[in-house]
């Protein structure tokens, strides 16, 4: 992400959706461990035609433990209302969304790729939209709105988390 060139082999893994081996390197300058991905398979491709989405409502009591462990680091740092406005970007089903709602009232929206099926998985209160984060977040009754962005598990998805951060 910083574009520096230097960087050192910290390991190699294979890929669960591939079965290819990757090293991972870490940046001396900023420090951001990353793999370069040569012929980098297509997110949608991915999600669409390997990730097993169902294995989520399995492991939804989990889920929500990690939630809420996770949520509790930070907690302190927003101030969130029945008046704000938070967006996930890569909600899945909507778990942490429905957290949020459920502590604080507050109006949840989330984005998940068009490939991923989410009709039968709402929860009350919560607008998960199919759509591109670029369109979604080009439409002028977007802009400005949210209060609150998560990219929890999300920005790695992304062939450029720099215009992500950006947008």
């Amino acid at each position: 992400i910083c574009n520096n060139k230097t960087k050192n082999i910290l390991s190699k893994i294979k890929n669960i959706y591939d079965d290819k081996l990757y090293e991972i390197y870490d940046c001396e300058f900023c420090s951001l461990s990353f793999t370069k991905i040569e012929n980098r398979i297509s997110s949608n491709e991915i999600y669409k035609n390997t990730y097993d989405y169902d294995i989520n409502k399995i492991i939804k009591r989990e889920k929500n433990w990690r939630i809420n462990k996770n949520y509790s680091k930070i907690k302190n740092l927003i101030n969130l209302n029945s008046d704000s406005f938070v967006l996930d970007i890569g909600c899945m089903h909507g778990f942490f969304l429905n957290y949020l709602n459920s502590m604080y009232g507050c109006n949840c929206d989330g984005i998940e790729i068009s490939s991923f099926d989410n009709t039968s998985k709402k929860f009350n209160n919560i607008n998960i939209y199919q759509e591109d984060l670029f369109k979604y977040s080009s439409k002028i009754n977007n802009l400005n709105k949210y209060d609150f962005i998560i990219l929890n598990r999300s920005l790695e998805h992304f062939e450029n988390p720099v215009m992500v951060i950006e947008s």
